[in-house]
């Protein structure tokens, strides 16, 4: 995962890659949802760019009442242009100067997420939220004479964007840009952690000189910088393995496959000591991950909280929870289950906001944005899904590990999570980590 100070930065980056591409690139998908407010200006609510070999000729633009649903291959000299007018706010689209919703940014600590798990190298640019509040996408049927009906706002961007309407939970909630690359010069296959050692099992088409594994092991006294060790009985070309004592008082493991050039070729994390990882095809859905979180019950990344009132004592729980996982790993918070793991039905959630199912599952999802929003300093990287769950739904507020650290409420307390436990953090070593954690505070973080 790599920070850049703003959009030019990335913006740079996103093309280096794309220039020195193996195989070579020829050309982007670009997929956009746009939204066309009362006032009669249109901005640029989600959309993706799928970098590609082969070439697709195919132009087409749908235009709803409110939405308008855009595609184009581009060319790599045309997408260039492009992403640089919109991340400058000068893209132009029906004769029109498109609202200046990705250009707004000084300092976009979300800016980018970088993932090869599967592959792909991703970024994300996101938009400012102002116009998130009017156009949050409804229930209703989007439909227009000669064009393509959809059962909802919300099904039609996950079917236009990602492909797949069961993909919902990608665009709730915040508008996104994301741009992906694919990146097939390196993969961390498998990891076998055993008592005190770490097996890495890595597929690439370099060579053993231009890779790097860098390991980070952390436990409750602070963090431990490693360096995997290359195998001498690999195989195959393609096949690499490397080797890594690991500290008996490790609680975590994270893995950097690194090329000569600096850059992040892949990354993994190791939670659970003899719990082996193992990368997957394509993106592990949020329901893949639910059906761990349920099987493993709470702990460092996971928490589970009953459906809570409005201005209940039990908001501020939730946040301090919100707080811990930001200044922590990472996790997700379900809502609308017990502590044992069990979901709550439909009834408690009416009952939490007193009025119909579904306006109270909305209201639900809207308090909780607002809670985080206006609750916590800096703001964490966060995003609130709606997910079905055993004949109910839940609510997951997935919370992405943060690099601004520290995250505070806005009383000042700052929080880390240690298994099930919200904690203080140890001023002489987790406190001055956190700190030190930050790239304001020692550089650009890579």
């Amino acid at each position: 995962m790599a920070y850049y100070n703003n959009q030019n930065d990335a913006y740079e980056r996103i093309f280096d890659i794309v220039d020195n591409a193996l195989p070579e690139l020829e050309g982007a998908l670009l997929k956009l949802a746009l939204i066309r407010k009362e006032d009669g200006s249109i901005y640029i609510s989600n959309g993706r760019i799928v970098f590609q070999q082969e070439v697709e000729s195919k132009e087409q633009i749908f235009e709803y009442p409110k939405m308008i649903l855009y595609s184009k291959w581009l060319t790599i000299p045309e997408i260039k242009k492009t992403l640089r007018s919109i991340l400058t706010g000068k893209w132009q689209f029906l004769d029109q100067i498109i609202s200046r919703e990705y250009a707004l940014w000084d300092d976009n600590v979300r800016l980018p997420d970088q993932n090869s798990v599967s592959g792909w190298r991703e970024f994300a640019f996101v938009g400012r939220s102002q116009n998130r509040e009017n156009s949050d996408y409804n229930y209703q049927p989007l439909v227009a004479f000669g064009k393509p009906a959809y059962a909802s706002e919300l099904l039609a961007v996950a079917e236009w964007i990602y492909g797949d309407s069961n993909k919902e939970q990608f665009v709730r909630g915040m508008d996104q840009l994301e741009i992906v690359i694919p990146d097939k010069r390196g993969r961390i296959e498998a990891a076998m952690w055993g008592p005190d050692s770490l097996t890495v099992d890595v597929n690439t088409i370099l060579s053993t000189g231009d890779l790097s594994l860098q390991i980070i092991e952390k436990s409750g006294s602070g963090l431990r910088r490693n360096e995997g060790e290359l195998s001498n009985s690999n195989d195959t070309l393609s096949k690499k393995k490397f080797f890594a004592e690991i500290d008996d008082s490790t609680d975590s493991v994270e893995l950097y496959l690194i090329h000569r050039d600096n850059s992040l070729l892949d990354f993994a994390k190791m939670q659970v000591k003899g719990k082996d990882y193992e990368a997957v095809d394509g993106e592990r859905t949020i329901e893949d991950i639910a059906i761990d979180d349920f099987e493993n019950g709470e702990g460092d990344t996971v928490e589970f909280k009953s459906w809570i009132e409005k201005g209940h004592k039990k908001e501020n729980e939730l946040l301090r929870t919100v707080v811990a996982f930001s200044n922590t790993l990472g996790g997700r918070i379900y809502i609308g289950v017990r502590d044992d793991g069990s979901v709550q039905n439909g009834t408690m959630l009416k009952n939490a906001f007193k009025c119909a199912y579904q306006d109270a599952l909305n209201l639900a999802v809207k308090r909780v944005k607002k809670l985080i929003t206006e609750s916590l300093k800096p703001l964490p990287e966060f995003q609130v899904l709606i997910l079905p769950m055993a004949g109910e739904n839940v609510i997951v507020i997935e919370v992405q590990e943060g690099y601004n650290t520290p995250y505070a409420l806005h009383d000042n307390s700052i929080l880390v999570r240690r298994g099930a436990t919200i904690k203080k953090p140890e001023p002489s070593k987790e406190l001055l980590y956190l700190i030190q954690k930050n790239p304001t505070n020692r550089g650009i973080f890579v």
